[in-house]
């Protein structure tokens, strides 16, 4: 288990052996226990996200467009961590259009992943329609 919780198995990723994949499902900080809130003693996951991928940049080949294809191929697995750390990262790197996507997921079965999408789009000044 990682300090942001339990990972998904790494047979999910397309790629194992991409370095990308193995961050994407392995590692933080985003996940099982990534929070929106920012506590008054430390900075919020999503700044600590943020700078991650950043670092990540410099030293990766292309790390935001592989990432941001990672997180988008996630969308699409029927596992409610990897749809949540997709949200999570698309929320920092993601497109507008990416953004349409994550707009879906407000109403999934899984609450986590509904107050992630929701979260997501909040972040990124995105207004939606509340189901009653």
């Amino acid at each position: 288990m990682a300090l942001y919780g339990t990972h998904p198995p790494l047979s999910l990723a397309e790629d194992p052996s991409d370095p990308v994949w193995h961050w994407f499902i392995c590692n933080g900080p985003h996940g099982e226990r990534f929070t929106w809130e920012k506590p008054s003693y430390a900075e919020s996951d999503l700044h600590y996200l943020e700078n991650f991928i950043d670092e990540r940049a410099e030293t990766i080949e292309k790390f935001y467009e592989r990432a941001r294809t990672v997180a988008l191929k996630s969308l699409e697995i029927d596992n409610h961590v990897m749809i949540r750390t997709a949200i999570q990262v698309l929320c920092v790197i993601g497109q507008d259009e990416d953004l349409q996507l994550v707009l879906e997921f407000v109403n999934h079965e899984d609450k986590s992943v509904r107050n992630d999408a929701k979260a997501c789009l909040f972040e990124r000044g995105i207004k939606f329609k509340k189901e009653k």
